[in-house]
């Protein structure tokens, strides 16, 4: 099919633009070995047919977020009605391309608002179905994929040669296999990146942040980068809307996320992500360490549903502070007036706490409070919540044994936390309390994850 497009033939981008773009991506200077790191395209892992690979640290910022869509469309492209556990070894060469492009589609989508896509592609790369701007360095042709770094000549040379061509969105689905194979090729990921933030508007992010989106020093993506790729908005917050900061108006994410966000910097109470990104439409999220992006899935849906108990249990755990299981008596007013407990503040007040607290230690159980205030009614199944999570990272150094593939767990979830001697302090397990306070977590094998 032919596709239509607003500009007829790639053009180069004008200097402005060139100088802004790089500028916002990297700051002042270019770092030749942070920009080498970036330096790869999007390559699937031989023993997780679906899995992307990421050679070294720095672009999971792009690749995180573009495995979370593959996953949204490997698993949820279609309603699954009898409920079956799909296959992911079994995915073919075909399928996998395909559903990177619809992933492409996906987030461009998102940026571009359902209007215009701009991408930007370096001119020596070579197609049957494009043609660029030729260059004076020989074109790779071959076809043939690598997992090695591309041979590398400057990173001023490699940007001098960018080229930029616009599409609308219905027409660039029909050029969408010619992009995957780009994509697939050298630079595929600073690519995809490019195209994103020239869709998306230089001048926007510009207002919304004051320092470059990819670290100059550590090559790290920002969080303005992901919510970008996330979510179609860049916001450099994960709380949900707007908050005032002395006069100052912050944006976070307006609308509940397609993938969501957890981190770790969390349970460290750094910042708090909103209920738009930690309860997504699918069960896929981001997980956020120090220093790297990984990916948590479930093909059950069950694991973003909410029922009364849950949101009970949200409210209750908010007062938790340590996540040990209790709660400081003297919070006790404040935990009923937040559940629409409260009648006759004081007086009853008192009563509760000397029944929950009756040794006068300050401390009340949380389950004690469930029971007196939401007992177990005895119809009801007793048995507690429980799915499975799977954990992707891309760093072949980062799992087991070197080789890139999808963990499971059983997760389950407690209505409430029995006060235990503390077996698992994993990141991930504490990254992940922070959505599910009473999870608990059974590996296969008893491998547990890195989130670095």
């Amino acid at each position: 099919m032919a596709m239509a497009d607003i500009t007829k033939t790639w053009k180069k981008l004008e200097s402005d633009v060139y100088t802004n773009l790089i500028k916002l991506v990297w700051g002042d200077t270019v770092q030749d070995e942070v920009f080498l790191r970036w330096a790869q395209g999007f390559q699937f892992t031989e023993g997780e047919p679906s899995a992307l690979m990421q050679i070294s640290g720095g672009p999971c910022a792009v690749i995180a977020p573009v495995q979370a869509y593959i996953l949204k469309n490997m698993l949820f492209a279609q309603e699954n009605t009898e409920e079956t556990v799909i296959d992911l070894k079994a995915k073919s060469t075909s399928e996998t391309k395909k559903v990177l492009g619809d992933s492409l589609l996906d987030i461009l989508g998102n940026v571009a608002k359902g209007d215009t896509v701009k991408l930007i592609v370096h001119s020596n790369h070579c197609t049957s179905t494009e043609s660029t701007p030729s260059t004076s360095h020989d074109s790779n042709c071959d076809g043939e994929s690598s997992h090695k770094r591309p041979k590398l000549f400057s990173c001023n040379d490699f940007h001098k040669q960018l080229v930029y061509k616009e599409y609308l969105l219905e027409s660039f689905k029909d050029s969408i296999d010619w992009y995957v194979e780009h994509v697939m090729g050298d630079f595929g990921v600073l690519s995809l990146l490019y195209s994103a933030l020239y869709t998306y508007g230089l001048d926007k992010i510009k207002a919304v942040v004051d320092e470059s989106l990819i670290d100059s020093t550590h090559g790290h993506g920002g969080q303005c980068l992901v919510n970008l790729l996330l979510t179609g908005e860049a916001t450099a917050h994960v709380f949900d809307g707007e908050k005032d900061a002395g006069g100052l108006k912050l944006m976070g994410v307006s609308t509940q996320s397609q993938i969501g966000f957890l981190t770790l910097m969390e349970s460290h109470r750094y910042i708090e992500v909103g209920w738009h990104l930690k309860s997504p439409l699918y069960p896929i999220w981001i997980i956020g360490s120090e220093t790297h992006l990984t990916v948590l899935f479930s093909q059950d849906k069950e694991a973003v549903s909410e029922d009364k108990k849950a949101a009970i249990m949200k409210v209750v755990n908010s007062y938790d502070t340590e996540g040990n299981g209790f709660i400081n008596s003297a919070y006790l007013s404040d935990l009923m007036s937040s559940l629409n407990l409260l009648s006759e503040p004081e007086e009853y007040v008192d009563i509760i706490k000397n029944k929950l607290d009756s040794e006068g230690l300050g401390i009340i159980l949380v389950s004690s409070f469930m029971e007196e205030f939401f007992p177990r009614d005895q119809n009801d199944n007793d048995e507690p919540k429980t799915f499975y999570l799977y954990h992707y990272n891309g760093i072949k150094r980062s799992n087991n044994s070197n080789k890139i593939e999808y963990h499971r767990a059983k997760a389950t979830l407690r209505d409430f936390l029995e006060p235990t001697v503390v077996t698992d302090s994993s990141s991930i397990l504490k990254c992940l309390q922070t959505k599910w306070p009473t999870i608990e977590l059974q590996w296969d094998n008893e491998i547990v994850p890195s989130v670095n």
